[in-house]
Order: structure tokens, then C-alpha cells, then sequence
């Protein structure tokens, strides 16, 4: 597939109308939606581990509930990204570097509102029970969630929704290499070419606005990879308005076209690492909100509203100037995606930042401690394939 260009501004088609949009705005731009439209609001991981717990209380208060969603409220749905499953099981299923859970508190942190983006490369820590004891939990809580399952075919089941009396479709996906489901074990949904699109397509049939997060991208890059342009493209092409991609760690730009919006990277946001704290650039998160307007079919505004990952893993909220700051920062991150030569610039350029060296030299020296040489070249060689292939 041929890859477009894309910036931080709108780039409407020629053979399309255009409607007055929006971007990069601050909630105090933000007015509420006329009728025939509707607010979104996405953030990215949310990882819930007792780390969270020894910081804010054995309990998930208002104060904390505050401190997460105020930044989207007056969304009528908001989809986040569950970085772990929720269960008991006492034993990881394999020997990780990173090997995370979360429990029952995490089900008060959400509310009605939420769909909860299952699909990502934590979710199968625990193995095949956790995934279920997750399923079963959120189940009886009645959250709703995309992107896993005990089967590919309800892995890749859409969340179906009225908001605001518009027809709405949640989908999600990671990574292939991220435990995908087959036809008859559980998993993932891949997101790989083909099968993204033919589900986006049949959930257009029948939701008029189709949004979609993957669960993709190089850790601590905030430049998409070539597969991740062709996926959105295919997600756009076949009828999604909106295509989101976390897994990052980092604040990506977005795009805009005729066709629709794309966050390259949403970054962490509740993130409560008890191995490592987020610092520095991954400590930068943001809540975004579009507005969809059924009139016109298309995304028409979006904010972005800043924040920064305190010690205890919860978004905080800068001060006005910082904040401003930031969004502009975010605004101009769009540009390097708009040639291949603009993204192997940036992609070469992010990989010499220390944080990246670090982190990347740090996990893949636990990683030949616990499974060894062959294991790490096998993992390192489907890394780059993924970032620098179709």
C-alpha cells in the first residue's frame, strides 16, 4: 500500500467536503456537543499494580478517580488500555522480564462509560486462566472490553454501543507477536493486514462511527513504524474515523485526513510500574477527546489535554504555561511522519537518546538471564523485522 502524507493539520481530500475542525485544543476550548455529535475520550495504558495501592490506599477513592478522569469528563465513552490482567493465578505462565496483574480494586476506577482495550502484550502474563478470570471479572462488574478472547473470533468482536443515539464500534488489537488468538485458543486480536480491515469494514455495516486502538510501536519512540502507517490506512480506507496506537511508552502526533484522525502514540497514563517509575519523557502523558459529528461523518475537533506521572504511577496536572507548552510540543510531532526520509531521521535520532539505550540494554540484559542467548536474538530480530517491514 502506498503510504500518504500526513501532518499535524487538516488535510481534507479533494473530493470531499469540508467541515470546520479543530485540533489540538484545551478543555477550555472545548464547548459541549450539538446534537448528532458525540465526545470520545482515549487514554492510554493503564497499569494497576499494588504499587498504586501502597501509594493512594487499600481503596480506589474519588480523590483518585479525580485525578484520572477529570481531564475527560463530559466524554460519553472513553477507552483505555488495560495493561494486565485481573486475576489471582499465583505463577506468571512465562519467564518475562516484566510480568504484571492487577486485582478486583482496579474494577472501582472505572465506570459505565469506560470500554476497556484488552489487547496488548501483557494481558496473557498470567496465561489462559488470567485472561479468563479477567473476562469473567469484568463480566460480572458489566465493563466493557475489546481485543481478547478464548477464541479469535470473539478476540476480534467489536464493542457495540448507542452514545448519544449514534451507532458506535470499539476495536481493538496489538501486535501478532503479542499472544494472538487462534480459532480455538485464547489470545489476542492480531492486528495484522487484511483481518484489521475486514473487521472494521463489517462493523461500519452497522456502526456509523468505528474507532480503533492497536496495541503497537517501538518502546520509547515516538515516530510510527511503516506497518503501523499501513495499518492505519487500511483502518481509514475501510471506514474507521479513528485509529489510536499505545504500547510506546511516549506521546506520539497525530494525523489528519478526509478520512479521519490518528494518534500515532497516547503514551502511558495511569502507570504504577513497581519495577521501574515513569520518568523523564515516559513520566509526559496527555487525555485525548474527539468529537465525532454524524452530519458530516467525520472527527471534527480534538483536544489534548496534558499531564505528567507522579511517583505513584497517577497523572497529575501541570500548571497552565507547561501544559500550553506541552500541546504545542504535541502539535508538531505530526510532521515526522509525513516522509519515509522524516521517519528513518527521527526513528535513528530517538534510538541514540539515553533513556532509550538504557531501557532498551536493561530489559534485554533480563532477558538473557532468564531465557538466554538464542531466546534474546530471536526476539531482537522480530523486533526490527516489526518496526522495519511491512
Amino acid at each position: 500500500m502506498r503510504v500518504r502524507p500526513y501532518g499535524g493539520e487538516d488535510e481534507t481530500r479533494r473530493d470531499e467536503p469540508k467541515h470546520r475542525r479543530r485540533f489540538a485544543l484545551g478543555l477550555s476550548d472545548w464547548d459541549s456537543p450539538p446534537p448528532g455529535h458525540l465526545d470520545a475520550g482515549i487514554v492510554g495504558d493503564v497499569l494497576l499494580t499494588d504499587t498504586l495501592w501502597t501509594a493512594a490506599g487499600p481503596q480506589v477513592t474519588a480523590d483518585l478517580r479525580s485525578a484520572c478522569w477529570t481531564r475527560l469528563a463530559g466524554c460519553s465513552i472513553v477507552l483505555a488500555n488495560l495493561e494486565a490482567p485481573i486475576s489471582s493465578v499465583p505463577k506468571p505462565a512465562d519467564r518475562k522480564p516484566y510480568n504484571f496483574r492487577t486485582d478486583v480494586r482496579a474494577l472501582d476506577l472505572f465506570d459505565q462509560r469506560f470500554v476497556l482495550s484488552l489487547a496488548n502484550n501483557h494481558i496473557m502474563d498470567y496465561g489462559a486462566q488470567g485472561l479468563v478470570d479477567t473476562l469473567e471479572v469484568l463480566d460480572r462488574a458489566g465493563l466493557s472490553y475489546a481485543g481478547a478472547g478464548t477464541t479469535l473470533d470473539r478476540a476480534r468482536a467489536p464493542h457495540y454501543r448507542s452514545v448519544t443515539g449514534i451507532e458506535t464500534a470499539i476495536l481493538c488489537a496489538a501486535d501478532p507477536r503479542f499472544q494472538a488468538a487462534t480459532a480455538s485458543t485464547p489470545g489476542t486480536c492480531p492486528a495484522r493486514p487484511g483481518l484489521l480491515a475486514e473487521s472494521v469494514t463489517e462493523a461500519r455495516r452497522r456502526a456509523r462511527f468505528v474507532a480503533v486502538a492497536i496495541h503497537m510501536g517501538m518502546e520509547h519512540s515516538t515516530t510510527p513504524s511503516t506497518r503501523q502507517i499501513d495499518l492505519a490506512e487500511e483502518c481509514l480506507d475501510a471506514g474507521a474515523r479513528f485509529v489510536a496506537f499505545h504500547h510506546a511508552h511516549r506521546i506520539g502526533g497525530y494525523s489528519t485526513s478526509g478520512r479521519g484522525i490518528v494518534l500515532w502514540g497516547t503514551g502511558n497514563y495511569v502507570f504504577a510500574d513497581g519495577n521501574e517509575r515513569p520518568r523523564g519523557k515516559t513520566a509526559r502523558t496527555a487525555a485525548w477527546r474527539v468529537r465525532y459529528s454524524q452530519p458530516a461523518d467525520a472527527v471534527t475537533a480534538l483536544s489534548i489535554e496534558p499531564a505528567v506521572i507522579d511517583r505513584a504511577g497517577v497523572p497529575r496536572t501541570p500548571d497552565a504555561g507547561e501544559a500550553a507548552r506541552e500541546r504545542e510540543r504535541i502539535h508538531g510531532l505530526g510532521s515526522r511522519v509525513r516522509t519515509p526520509l522524516r521517519r528513518t531521521m527521527w526513528h535513528s535520532l530517538e534510538m541514540l537518546e539515553p533513556e532509550f539505550v538504557r531501557s532498551n540494554v536493561t530489559n534485554y540484559a533480563r532477558l538473557l538471564r532468564l531465557r538466554g542467548l538464542s531466546y534474546v536474538w530471536r526476539s531482537l530480530v522480530a523486533g526490527l523485522r516489526a518496526q522495519l517491514t511491512r
